[in-house]
């Protein structure tokens, strides 16, 4: 399995962030369309009339997020991790 690093600054706070990510209506606000989000260690969650499932492996609250996404016909699913946290610059 190929390890895969992205990094995104992005104006809002931690919290803001682990809101969108983990919270029904706040995720529906962002992707514009249902989901379903059960934010609880092993909930499951379903993103873009479910083009990406899964379920949340580790939940740090404004800190970071683990989850296990499932893609259609593939065989394993992808561990992503989500570090959140302030950008030392200030953004203009």
């Amino acid at each position: 399995m190929k390890d895969l690093k992205k990094y995104a600054i992005i104006p809002a706070t931690p919290e803001e962030l682990y809101l969108a990510l983990t919270t029904e209506i706040t995720a529906r606000l962002w992707t514009g369309d249902l989901v379903s989000i059960d934010a609880t260690v092993n909930g499951e969650f379903s993103l873009w009339d479910g083009a990406i499932t899964g379920r949340f492996l580790e939940l740090e609250p404004s800190t970071k997020i683990v989850q296990e996404w499932y893609f259609g016909e593939t065989d394993s699913p992808s561990i992503v991790t989500l570090k959140l946290h302030e950008h030392k610059k200030e953004l203009h």
